[in-house]
């Protein structure tokens, strides 16, 4: 997720949009100037239609809040039991999908469904609350951590687990894994560190599960945390920082390390068991056939946003050292696999519907066409990004129960000065599918560029909200 701007909170008692944006809406603000921009034709009729898409849309932005801690910010899942196995920065809050059950949904029996689920946040607290949830994701590595975060242990194994956990803190490690096939993940350690990382991974794969994957969960935990190198926007960046590398000692220091996250993961799993039926699929929400046999009443989701950034370079390290990865097959495949929300993958059409958007297809992407951005794909990706959000859309009704919510959560871009007003665009995409918008939700303005926000007239679909829809 983007960094926020520094900007107040609001009084939205009275005329919330311009309370919130300000008469000067058209005015750039920036830390250095401030200018005025003059705009295109083309953005003009964009910008109208926007407009005229809003007009009849409840844009409520009493829930906008100025720091990070916005109910779609992953920060308060690493507070939370379970949730805090593994950070994951492009999650949300548990809070959030409580919060959401209880808002737009009256029902006993909610079943709920993600469709990009991540690291599972939405089907796990769904459990925890004793209702269904089920998780598609294409991500071999967040569907692993989603279905180990939903383990349960019985009396005799958690003791079985502490014998193992005992195991391995008397174990002398003498045998170490292979590296992994990637050069470039290999260079992002010390030889002390990849070997210690290499001696856990052997220990690990040679243990039953359950216990396999609670221990290659902690693994995957501490990857970024013995890096030289960082999770920085659309990739990694190295530490400027040699402290925020951990080092040890020796092995002793490095167990006790490890053994601190297997003993959370047994303390969570004592006083956090899931309550209910949680199931998580390594399938694709764009594939019609992924729903075969469900049924659902309730959808919340957090799709890839348009802004370019690539899961597969993101989140390297742990699909290589994981196993995820094993050659670059396997990598190319996840990339065409995934939304078309970045660059670094050629896809073919993949549909021949028309659950597009004709504002993207007639005027935003002629127009993206025009311009020179620092990658010629963006046009198509913007494009593609809208017809895999409508076929998901599409995908999703059919399985829907009558009154179902459907919530969102999503991040405008601007490319060249021009806003994409991803909210905006669903709503118009969902209800040419039958859908009814119930209102978009804004918890935060994104920030950009100093260059695009030069070129930038409208700072309003800077943002990050919830779009919710509602099956008639």
């Amino acid at each position: 997720m983007e960094e926020i701007m520094d900007i107040p909170l609001i009084n939205t008692a009275e005329e919330p949009q311009m309370a919130f944006w300000g008469e000067d809406s058209h005015m750039i603000i920036t830390k250095k100037k401030t200018e005025k921009v003059e705009n295109s034709q083309e953005i003009d009729k964009i910008l109208t239609h926007y407009e005229s898409i809003a007009k009849d849309i409840w844009i409520d932005y009493s829930y906008f809040q100025k720091t990070e801690e916005t109910p779609v910010n992953f920060r308060q899942s690493m507070r939370q039991e379970r949730h805090r196995w593994f950070p994951y920065k492009e999650g949300f809050s548990p809070f959030f999908v409580q919060s959401f059950i209880n808002r737009f949904t009256d029902r006993i029996d909610v079943r709920i469904l993600d469709t990009f689920s991540g690291v599972g946040t939405t089907p796990i607290q769904a459990g925890l609350m004793n209702y269904e949830g089920i998780g598609f994701d294409v991500n071999p590595l967040s569907s692993f951590v989603s279905k180990t975060k939903t383990i349960n242990l019985t009396e005799f194994e958690q003791k079985e687990f502490c014998l193992i956990i005992e195991k391995f803190k008397k174990s002398n490690l003498t045998k170490i894994a292979n590296k992994p096939l990637n050069k470039t993940v290999a260079s992002y350690f010390t030889d002390e560190n990849l070997s210690l990382l290499l001696k856990l991974k052997e220990f690990y794969q040679n243990i039953a599960s359950p216990f396999q994957d609670l221990f290659k969960l902690a693994f995957l935990s501490i990857i970024e945390p013995l890096s030289t190198h960082r999770k920085d926007g659309n990739g990694v960046k190295k530490k400027t920082n040699i402290l925020k590398i951990h080092k040890f000692q020796d092995e002793t220091a490095f167990k006790n390390y490890v053994i601190q996250f297997l003993e959370l993961f047994l303390s969570d799993l004592r006083g956090k068991p899931i309550k209910n039926n949680v199931e998580f699929h390594l399938k694709s929400s764009l594939e019609k056939e992924s729903y075969e046999g469900l049924s659902f009443n309730c959808v919340l989701t957090s799709p890839p946003y348009a802004n370019c950034f690539d899961y597969s370079k993101v989140y390297l390290s742990e699909l290589w050292l994981g196993d995820f990865f094993v050659d670059e097959y396997s990598q190319k495949e996840f990339r065409q696999k995934s939304v078309r929300s970045h660059v670094h993958a050629t896809w073919q059409d993949r549909f021949e519907n028309k659950n597009g958007s004709e504002l993207v297809n007639n005027f935003i992407f002629p127009y993206l066409k025009t311009k020179k951005l620092w990658s010629n794909k963006i046009p198509d990706m913007i494009k593609g990004y809208f017809k895999d959000m409508g076929q998901m859309l599409e995908n999703i009704y059919p399985y829907l129960e009558k009154n179902s919510p459907v919530g969102l959560v999503v991040g405008n871009s601007v490319y060249d000065g021009l806003p994409i007003a991803t909210d905006l665009i669903l709503c118009e995409i969902g209800k040419n599918m039958g859908y009814e918008v119930d209102k978009i939700e804004v918890y935060r303005k994104l920030s950009a560029s100093s260059q695009q926000l030069v070129k930038l007239k409208n700072n309003e679909y800077l943002r990050e909200s919830l779009v919710v829809l509602r099956k008639k």
